[in-house]
C-alpha cells in the first residue's frame, strides 16, 4: 500500500488552461477577434454529485448546438447562418450575421462522460455532468485506539 499526498484542487482545475477554455486555433491571429466575439459566456459549477456547466447561446436554437465527448474532451459547437436579404439591401454596418464557435473542456478522471446530460431554455444550454461514485468526495471518520 503507498500513500499519495491529497491534492485539495477539483479534478477539473486541469481543464481550465487556455487551450481548453478557448478551443483550437483561438490563439491564431486572423482568428483572435472573431473567436473572441462569437466564444460563449461559461460558467462551470460544483456539486457534490456533478458538475454543470451552463453556455449563454442567445439567439441559438436546439439545432444550432452541437454537443460530444470524445474520449476526455468534451466538446461544444454552435453556428448559426446568414440570413439572406434582398440583393437590394445595402448596409452600411453589420455586426449580425453568421455566428459559429466552439469551447472544449478537459473532464477530468473522475467524471462520467458517457451520462452527460444536456438541456436548452431561454438561450441557455445547460449541461450536467455526473461525477464517477468514486470521486465523490467522502469523509471518513478514523477511531483511535488507545
Amino acid at each position: 500500500m503507498s500513500l499519495v499526498a491529497w491534492k485539495p484542487e477539483s479534478d477539473w482545475d486541469e481543464f481550465f488552461t487556455p487551450k481548453s477554455l478557448f478551443g483550437p486555433g483561438f490563439f491564431h491571429p486572423e482568428g483572435f477577434r472573431e473567436n473572441l466575439a462569437n466564444l460563449p459566456l461559461v460558467n462551470v459549477l460544483e456539486r457534490p454529485e456533478d458538475f454543470v456547466i451552463t453556455a449563454e447561446v442567445p439567439g441559438m436554437k436546439q439545432e444550432d448546438i452541437q454537443v460530444e465527448v470524445d474520449r476526455d474532451a468534451l466538446t461544444i459547437k454552435g453556428e448559426t447562418q446568414t440570413v439572406v436579404e434582398d440583393e437590394n439591401d445595402r448596409y452600411h454596418f453589420r455586426e449580425i450575421g453568421h455566428k459559429k464557435f466552439e469551447r472544449r473542456f478537459r473532464l477530468g478522471r473522475g467524471v462520467d462522460g458517457d451520462a452527460i446530460k444536456a438541456k436548452m431554455e431561454n438561450g441557455q444550454l445547460t449541461l450536467t455532468v455526473p461525477k464517477k461514485e468514486e470521486a465523490k468526495k467522502k469523509t471518513v471518520e478514523i477511531k483511535i485506539d488507545s
